[in-house]
C-alpha cells in the first residue's frame, strides 16, 4: 500500500510503500512496481507536473529512478531468494 505523510515539522512530505511480506516472488515484485507507480503519480502531481503526452517521459524516468533506488535498498537489506511465480 502507498501512502503519504504530509508536512512534517520540517515542511516536507514523506512517501511510503508498505508490503507486509516481500519474498522476491514475481507477484511481490510487480506489486512493488504497482505501488511505486502510485508514488510516482502523487509525487509528480504534487510538484505540479500533470501526466499527459508532454510529461510522459518525465514520469517514466522518475519511476525508473525510484525503482532503481528501492531495488538497490531491498537488495542490500533483504536476502534474495530464488525468483518464482508462486505467491
Amino acid at each position: 500500500k502507498y501512502f503519504r505523510l504530509e508536512n512534517n515539522e520540517k515542511g516536507l512530505d514523506h512517501h511510503f510503500v508498505l508490503i507486509k511480506k516481500f519474498d522476491w516472488t514475481l507477484p511481490d515484485q510487480t506489486l512493488l512496481a504497482h505501488e511505486l507507480l502510485h508514488a510516482t503519480f502523487e509525487i509528480l502531481r504534487q510538484a505540479g507536473l500533470d501526466l499527459d503526452k508532454k510529461s510522459e517521459e518525465a514520469y517514466t524516468y522518475f519511476f525508473q529512478n525510484l525503482m532503481l533506488k528501492v531495488w538497490s535498498a531491498l537488495k542490500d537489506n533483504y536476502p534474495k531468494r530464488k525468483i518464482t511465480t508462486k505467491k
